[in-house]
């Protein structure tokens, strides 16, 4: 069983990436890591692994504060291993703004089966792509990449239908009018979508520690458990003992 690997989606290409956790070239670990080369936020570069699709029993869901920010985490179990699909939680936190892939898992998330393998993809909406500037003035052209979920060969669907523009069961922002402008505070909606999570890990958190427990380790975990060697030092003698004088 290999190390637990986490994925976060491509928002350039689609599918996923995953760090390499030592980062050597492919050349030495053989194991079909590419290298992938950035420009933001600093220019750098990092071996990862990628993917189209991740696939297995749900071992774990459970929101964590990651380095930058709260993230949902959602441990497929397979025969090699366990991976991990990370999403943000927000996309803005300070003005109120859940993430598009945190709100579309949170509205599907209640017709999803902790005794049924989930398929997690993602689709490229082409017809939606739109272009901007940037700070900067430069022109930028974004096509959204979005994450579907399936399980029993079907897409797994929305709980809450969208009728006559909005999503049935899910609290309607509240909206003030200043002026010209119409204001809107998506505070119930985001607590409704983030309690709606929180309620599936709370009434499912048995299946994933049964299903984490009858697994084997992986390497990561085996070293975890094994006894550390803490050297020990000697204390400096009191005044009493075994001194010369």
């Amino acid at each position: 069983m290999r190390d637990t690997r986490y994925w976060k989606k491509d928002n350039a290409k689609g599918g996923y990436w995953s760090k390499c956790r030592d980062q050597i070239s492919n050349e030495q670990a053989n194991d079909g890591r590419v290298l992938h080369k950035y420009t933001k936020p600093s220019p750098g570069e990092r071996w990862q692994y990628t993917t189209d699709k991740l696939f297995g029993n749900i071992e774990s869901v459970y929101i964590d504060n990651g380095m930058y920010g709260e993230v949902l985490n959602i441990g497929l179990q397979h025969d090699q291993g366990v991976d991990v699909l990370s999403v943000p939680v927000w996309k803005d936190k300070a003005n109120g703004k859940l993430s598009v892939d945190f709100k579309g898992i949170a509205k599907k998330i209640p017709n999803i089966s902790v005794h049924s393998p989930l398929s997690a993809s993602t689709w490229t909406n082409s017809k939606g792509a739109y272009t901007f500037k940037d700070p900067q003035g430069n022109e930028r052209t974004i096509v959204p990449i979005y994450i579907t979920m399936q399980q029993g060969g079907a897409n797994v669907a929305s709980a809450f239908p969208y009728e006559d523009g909005k999503y049935v069961g899910v609290p309607e922002a509240d909206s003030a009018k200043i002026g010209d402008k119409t204001y809107f505070d998506f505070s119930k909606q985001n607590d409704f979508f983030v309690d709606t999570v929180n309620r599936f890990i709370q009434d499912n958190q048995s299946v994933f520690e049964e299903r984490k427990a009858n697994r084997s380790m992986t390497p990561a975990e085996q070293e975890s458990q094994e006894p550390k060697n803490i050297p020990v030092t000697a204390n400096a003698a009191d005044d009493s003992d075994d001194l010369p004088w």
